[in-house]
């Protein structure tokens, strides 16, 4: 493979992992500081997603598996995971505030496990 094979298809993913990044680092700051969300609940519910997508996994690569359209198997996920990671960050930031706490930590908790399924599967 030449050089700039290599740095074309290393580039490809470099904004999908800006917003990862920026998501990480930022999203505990501004649940806690701004909607007033606790940080215990909040990193628990992250490592929880975690685990939770270990088990997606195994469901979207038989999905994946199954599908058969005439642009392949896995451009079509990877299509509209573009529009479900953004959809999914907008919402992760938009959390309603006249809802319950447990209410808001199901919001969180929800968009964010479908914020990292799309990233993920979008690749």
């Amino acid at each position: 493979m030449k050089w700039y094979n290599k740095i074309g298809y290393g580039s490809g993913d470099i904004a999908g992992n800006v917003i990862y990044a920026l998501l990480s680092a930022f999203v505990m700051i501004f649940l806690t500081d701004t909607v007033g969300m606790n940080a215990g609940i909040i990193g628990s519910l992250i490592a929880a997603s975690k685990l939770l997508d270990g088990v997606s996994d195994i469901f979207f690569g038989v999905l994946i598996d199954k599908t058969s359209t005439k642009m392949g198997k896995a451009r079509p996920w990877m299509f509209y995971g573009y529009f479900g990671c953004a959809i999914c960050l907008v919402a992760i930031f938009c959390i309603p505030a006249n809802i319950s706490a447990f209410a808001q930590y199901t919001w969180f908790f929800c968009c964010l496990h479908c914020f990292e399924c799309r990233l993920l599967y979008r690749k």
